[in-house]
Order: C-alpha cells, then sequence, then structure tokens
C-alpha cells in the first residue's frame, strides 16, 4: 500500500471582497488579512486575489484514528473504524492509522516520548518535569500491540515543566507530542510507518466554557464547549474547561526531546529548529533519537488584492492558471473563497512566492516561533539512496526556516561537486525588519564519505548563498564534525529566494587513514576453494585449499 501524505498545508485564496472605490490601494497600503477583508467590507462582493500561506502545525489537534481504505474508481477515501475488532475492518483489508504517542513508562515496548529539556546560554542542561498526559476520547484509544507494531497511544502528548525556562506567558510550561501516519496493505502482517513529526510548545493555560473535540462517526469533529482562544487560535491540547494557545519561547534557549521509536527507521527528517545536535542509540528492538536546537521564527503569509490592482506578473500567473498551462494545486471552494492545497515545500509554492512578491510587498504577514522536526515520506533521491541505506537509521535532517523550501535532501551536483539546496521566503517580516535566514543541513559523516569517496581524514566545508539575481548573501557559516555527524549551519543571510550550496572537501589523507578506510570501504572477498586428489600407491588423500599441491611424494590423479 502507498502510505499517505498529510503536508503542510498551502492554501491561494481567491477572495470576494466589496466594491473598488473602498479597498485600499495594495501599492500604497499594508495588504489586508482574509478575515479583514471580510470583516470590513461584511460581504460587498467583487474579485479579489490573494495567498494564505502558513507552517501547518498538527500536533495537539487531532486523537488518533483508525480507517479502513477503499479505493472506488481511482478514487481513495477512508471509512472511520472504531477499533480494529470493527467488523468492517477486520479480514484482509487496507488500514490506515492516524496516531499520537503515550509519554513513555517503564513497560513501553514500543513508539513514545521519553522527555524534553532545555540548556541555557552557560550549557547547563534542565530536564523537564512531567506535569501530566493530555487525553483525548477513551474511543479511540490505541492498546499497544507488538505482533501489529501498534504503540500505545491515548493522550495528545504531555506537558512538561522546565524549571527556571519562562515562556512568554511568564510560565514554565511546554507542550510535546509526537504525531505519526501508519498504514497496513491487505496482505501485510504489521503497521509500518509513513510520517513522524514532533515538536515542543511554550503554552499558557486558558480556564473557561471549553469542551473536548469529539471525532463522529462521519470524521468530522464536534465539541460541546469553545475550542479556540479569545484571540480566534485554534487551542492546542483541548480538555472540558481547558484550553493551552501557544505562546513564543523564551530567547537564549536550546531545546531537546527524546524520542524512542520502536523499530529502526532510516532517512532523512526536515523541521524548525537550527545548530541541532543529534544522538541515536539502540533501545530494544528499535532506537532512541535525542535531538536537540534553538528554536526558530517562520514566517507566513496572509493577504487578499483587488484583482485590478495585481501585479502583472501575479496576473499572468492567475491567467495561465485558468487556461491550464501552469499546475495550480487541488482546489476547495467555501463561501466564496476558492482554496488551493498543496505543500510549503511543494515547487509550485516558490512559484506563487516570486508571482505575487510585489502583491505582498515582499513582507511576511505574521512570524512564530517554531521547533519542530518531520521525517520526510518518499522523498530519497538517487544520489543519497545507496549511501543512505548503509547507515541503518537517520541519514540526515534538513532545517530552515523560509517560509517555502525544497522537497527532500540538498541535491548533489555532480559537475561543482555541491550539495544545492533552494529556500524562498518574504525579505521583511511582519514588524518591517529584514527577516534573518537559517539553514542547516546535518549528515551522519559515513554517508557524506560515501557520497564523496572520502577518506577518514577531516572534512572541511565551503558554503555560499546565492540570490536569485546571482548577487552573493552574507551569511556566518559553521562547519563541524562530532560523534559521526557531519553539521553545517548558515544563518543571518536574507531572501528572497536564495540557493544554498555546500561543497565538501578534505585534505590529501594519510597513510594510516588511506589504510583505515580501506578497511572499512573494501569488503574482504574469499578466493575460492577448490580440491584434488592425490595418489601415493594405494594411499589416496584429498587435499582442498585455494592453490592445493600434492604432499611430497604424492602424485596428482
Amino acid at each position: 500500500m502507498k502510505r499517505k501524505s498529510h503536508g503542510i498545508l498551502l492554501a491561494l485564496l481567491l477572495a470576494i471582497a466589496t466594491s473598488l472605490s473602498t479597498f485600499p490601494s495594495a501599492a500604497a497600503t499594508k495588504p489586508l488579512t482574509h478575515s479583514q477583508a471580510l470583516a470590513k467590507w461584511d460581504g460587498d462582493k467583487f474579485p479579489a486575489t490573494g495567498l494564505w500561506l502558513l507552517e501547518d502545525f498538527n500536533l495537539g489537534f487531532n486523537e488518533s484514528s483508525l480507517s479502513k481504505v477503499i479505493t472506488t474508481n481511482g478514487i481513495t477515501q477512508g471509512v472511520l473504524c472504531e477499533s480494529l475488532a470493527d467488523e468492517k475492518c477486520k479480514g484482509p483489508v487496507e488500514l490506515y492509522q492516524i496516531l499520537n504517542f503515550d509519554v513513555c513508562t517503564p513497560t513501553s515496548q514500543l513508539s513514545c516520548i521519553a522527555g524534553i529539556w532545555a540548556v541555557d546560554q552557560s550549557g547547563k542542561r534542565i530536564e523537564g518535569e512531567l506535569v501530566q498526559s493530555i487525553p483525548f476520547e477513551a474511543k479511540q484509544f490505541v492498546a499497544e500491540n507488538v505482533e501489529l507494531n501498534l504503540p500505545k497511544s491515548s493522550s495528545y502528548g504531555g506537558i512538561w515543566k522546565i524549571p527556571g525556562v519562562k515562556n512568554a506567558a511568564g510560565n514554565e510550561n511546554y507542550f510535546a507530542a509526537t504525531r505519526a501516519t501508519m498504514s497496513k496493505g491487505s496482505q501485510d502482517k504489521k503497521f509500518g510507518y509513513g510520517e513522524i513529526e514532533s515538536g515542543i510548545v511554550p503554552i499558557n493555560e486558558l480556564v473557561g466554557g471549553y469542551g473536548a473535540r469529539i471525532l463522529g462517526a462521519s470524521g468530522a469533529h464536534t465539541s460541546s464547549g469553545q475550542t479556540r482562544t479569545p484571540s480566534g487560535e485554534e487551542c492546542i491540547a483541548l480538555e472540558v474547561g481547558k484550553c493551552r494557545e501557544r505562546v513564543e519561547f523564551p530567547s537564549g534557549y536550546r531545546f531537546g526531546m527524546t524520542l524512542r521509536i520502536g523499530e529502526k527507521l532510516s532517512g532523512w527528517y526536515h523541521g524548525r529548529l537550527s545548530l541541532p545536535d543529534v544522538s541515536i542509540k539502540d533501545w530494544k528492538n528499535g532506537q532512541e533519537m535525542l535531538i536537540e536546537g534553538e528554536p526558530v521564527k517562520v514566517p507566513s503569509l496572509d493577504f487578499v488584492v483587488p484583482n485590478s490592482e495585481l501585479s502583472e506578473s501575479a496576473k499572468k500567473r492567475l491567467a495561465d492558471c485558468s487556461d491550464k498551462k501552469v499546475h495550480c494545486g487541488g482546489r476547495g471552494k467555501t463561501g466564496g473563497i476558492v482554496q488551493f492545497v498543496g505543500n510549503l515545500n511543494h515547487p509550485l509554492t516558490t512559484e506563487w512566492l516570486r508571482d505575487f512578491n510585489k502583491d505582498y510587498q515582499d513582507q511576511s504577514t505574521r512570524t512564530q516561533t517554531f521547533w519542530s522536526f518531520k521525517k520526510m515520506f518518499n522523498h530519497v533521491r538517487d544520489e543519497f539512496k545507496s549511501c543512505g541505506d548503509r547507515a541503518g537509521s537517520l541519514t540526515g535532517l534538513v532545517l530552515t526556516n523560509s517560509l517555502a523550501y525544497a522537497s527532500g535532501p540538498p541535491t548533489y551536483d555532480t559537475k561543482s561537486g555541491s550539495l544545492v539546496y533552494k529556500v524562498s521566503s518574504p525579505h521583511y517580516e511582519s514588524n518591517g525588519e529584514v527577516a534573518s535566514g537559517t539553514y542547516d543541513l546535518t549528515l551522519k559523516s559515513d554517508v557524506a564519505r560515501c557520497i564523496y569517496g572520502f577518506s577518514n581524514a577531516p572534512i572541511k566545508a565551503d558554503i555560499s548563498i546565492t540570490g536569485d539575481d546571482g548577487e552573493k548573501r552574507v551569511a556566518t557559516t559553521v562547519a563541524r564534525e562530532k560523534d559521526g555527524w557531519l553539521y553545517l549551519s548558515a544563518k543571518g543571510f536574507t531572501f528572497s529566494s536564495p540557493t544554498i550550496q555546500v561543497k565538501l572537501s578534505q585534505e590529501v589523507a594519510t597513510k594510516a587513514e588511506e589504510v583505515k578506510t580501506a578497511a572499512v570501504t573494501t569488503p574482504k572477498v574469499s578466493s575460492p576453494t577448490k580440491s584434488i586428489t592425490c595418489v601415493k600407491g594405494k594411499v589416496t588423500k584429498k587435499i582442498t585449499g585455494t592453490s592445493p599441491k600434492c604432499p611430497s611424494g604424492f602424485k596428482k590423479r
């Protein structure tokens, strides 16, 4: 079964607003958000177009759920199962599980969250203290099933207190969660992992008339109370009477998570953090991953502009879209609003950002701080596959705070010998300041050596950042190798659409390094053996070896 991918949301809004005489000029005034436009003009209509691009953070919103997958006339849909015992989901059927990891206990056999921590500027590590898990609706609980490879799931995740590390709300509370998609084909014996997403969120608890989310038979959610904060944001880790709202991280701290996976997963991860440290070790039949890094500021876009005032490049994009000369993504319509759905790491996103650049004035609508990482799904380039498969676990991480970014690991350019990666983002933050870009490539050292054919001599890296205008962008770059990992980082460069190139090199290996490398990379090949029969009078001997010879006095028969 091909596993499903729930990517980051890209919505391209074709909004209906009001009369041209009252809509402010996009060139003179900062464009309105979609909700501002609807509120201001109260349904009076005329065509306006905009973009809605935001980081999709799935954690803490939806409980675990199991679905039977049905494909009819090429259309795939899911039918919700109450449990594995549900009659309609028994037998040789295709199943799809969305699953939230529980907090680890001493008896955990499969995947779970072991804990979180923070590191202050002096390098002191401050362990998080578990306050509580946040349970969801009991009927959606998943019991641990080693035979089917299903981890226990009864909560959205947990709330930890990190003593002395106060977030923007003035408290020490942080919500941490991991969400995975798992699937099992009709003939499979076990569920296998698709996507895995983990994150840490600083939170503030609100008390009031809030109601827990309840998953209905159709897959739609209902609630007996409020589900949004007073500012209109969706509550994270919602409970009856309690809502957790996202707040900003404190400055000057790094954050980390220990994640345990019930099997050894190889491949690449991408995410929203910077200057990472990675450690992986065996845990039971799987692995324990420790990932630490700095939170990063990620921009978003939400604006509308009257069609008559759109830039020429935006008008051409819409015309080509209507004439089906370019791909526009999937589309849904609600109340006069047309949405095109795709991914922030889809090439289409960069194209729309480029064509609408003048319309959003190269400035983001909002900036929020994130700390998260996700497993890449079906994004392993050929040049990495053979070398990455040797890693036996996480191959590498690609991390950036850019709004849009390339799908998958960097591309290996054989001509220049560089690892190439492209990003795209507004040049200015929502407050008008120039946005500062971050890019981190973390790669297993043996994978890098395999790709380049390097020895065990130290690796050097040259990191360059070039704008789409060919201009070199200034950045602070760091390259280091530690505990079997190669860490490459660039910070402080500017957007809009720079290309990041990393070129690895190393000095001529010493004789000892050449010998060590040969021992590691050159497999031992045994010479073939053969047998001969030797005779001396009535005595017969059978001699076996790579180059067998008869003993003195014997003759070969």
